[in-house]
């Protein structure tokens, strides 16, 4: 055989036949091509039977710079949706950005392929989307208000979204991507109330009161609070 391929990833197929068995340009086809990488066509004529019609045989029985035919045969899918390097988490924020990955440079990629998936009172609206090809893209939005959490999804209901070979995303919707916290609303005291199990009235030295806020919140220190007494009590 004259002829050999280079393969890369899981690229692979078979030398089929040549187009002709003389002259100065001929066509080498490869069936069975399945797999995704590359393929690179090389000539192994290392019997040297190659030559010219004086029998002069090539000068180099091997040639391994050809081109190379990219080979793709699986779907494009959605890897993850985080939010952008740097953004703050929880946020009270009026803008947010995700940063979306995808398997392979796709395209075309719009605002209207994400939709938001909100908890509580939390809202926003997909403003922007930095390109509209390549394999990573960062989804802005905007309006952000109220308190909950908010989630980009990709949502490609007409199924534009493809790769160089016009294979569509292997889903059209990706639903686990993470979360914006969105807080509003300050904090508050919601009780201060005698600990459970403890007596009232108490002749003890000792006693322990439960406060409870909103949220989470700190730092919290003795010095947050004050005591108000009535009579001789004391602490």
């Amino acid at each position: 055989a004259d002829f050999a391929l280079t393969a890369t990833g899981t690229a692979s197929g078979s030398i089929a036949s040549v187009s002709a068995a003389s002259g100065t340009a001929v066509d080498v086809t490869v069936n069975a091509v399945a797999g995704d990488g590359t393929l690179r066509l090389d000539l192994n004529d290392g019997d040297a039977s190659i030559s010219d019609t004086v029998a002069q045989v090539l000068s180099g029985t091997t040639y391994s710079s050809g081109q190379t035919f990219t080979i793709d045969n699986t779907a494009p899918s959605v890897t993850a949706i985080l939010r952008k390097a740097g953004e703050t988490n929880p946020t009270t924020g009026a803008s947010v950005v995700y940063t979306v990955t995808f398997s392979e440079s796709v395209s075309p990629i719009a605002t209207g392929d994400f939709a938001l998936t909100t908890t509580g009172t939390a809202s926003g609206s997909i403003a922007s989307v930095s390109a509209a090809s390549g394999t990573t893209v960062d989804v802005t939005v905007n309006t952000v208000a109220g308190d909950g959490t908010l989630r980009l999804d990709v949502n490609d209901g007409d199924t534009s979204i493809a790769d160089q070979v016009t294979q569509v995303l292997s889903s059209a919707t990706f639903t686990t991507g993470e979360i914006f916290t969105i807080d509003n609303t300050a904090p508050s005291i919601t009780s201060i109330v005698r600990k459970a199990g403890e007596t009232n009235p108490t002749t003890g030295a000792s006693v322990i009161y439960t406060v409870t806020f909103s949220e989470s919140v700190s730092p919290i220190a003795t010095g947050d609070f004050a005591l108000t007494t009535s009579g001789t009590a004391s602490g």
